[in-house]
């Protein structure tokens, strides 16, 4: 019996020294599995994985472009030829204006700005009587200066300088 009782120790013992040695090793490859995870992942069937590219360069996404408006082209083009008379035009009333104030002196300079000024306000209340009076003889022609398109293209060539009925693939043309 003893022999016997013998044999189930080492059984026993055997069985627990595989088993410490399996934990052991479970514990060791915890870190690994857990990066090998989304490998095991990613080659399921469930996955669908992208074929390989044989592109011999990067693949760029090409520029979006834009349509080209042919109506705010004509109105860009006619913004620029304003902000250089715009310019022009300051110039020569900054160099006037020092002129004037080396000639006559400082109280000379301020009374022609002022004067400037008060031009520049009339010149604008003068644009808008005009807008109104284009409007008028417009409605008084029996074109509706908001909703027919020569109507339309008078106002905007009053406002805005250009002439829409000049400008190629416009509603205008």
């Amino acid at each position: 019996d003893d022999n016997n009782h013998n044999n189930k120790g080492r059984a026993w013992s055997k069985r627990s020294i595989a088993r410490r040695a399996f934990q052991s090793l479970k514990s060791k490859m915890k870190k690994p599995m857990a990066y090998l995870a989304p490998i095991a992942l990613a080659s399921s069937s469930f996955v669908a994985v992208p074929q390989k590219a044989d592109a011999g360069a990067p693949v760029m996404a090409m520029p979006k472009t834009k349509a080209q408006d042919p109506v705010q082209n004509a109105f860009d083009i006619h913004e620029r030829k304003m902000m250089v008379e715009a310019q022009k035009e300051l110039s020569a009333f900054q160099a006037k204006a020092k002129q004037i104030e080396r000639e006559q002196g400082p109280e000379a300079r301020e009374k022609y700005e002022k004067e400037y000024q008060e031009a520049q306000k009339k010149k604008a209340e003068e644009w808008k009587e005009g807008l109104i009076e284009l409007k008028r003889d417009l409605l008084d022609q029996g074109i509706d200066p908001d909703l027919d398109i020569e109507g339309r293209r008078q106002v905007i060539l009053y406002e805005k300088g250009v002439d829409l009925g000049a400008v190629g693939g416009t509603a205008f043309y």
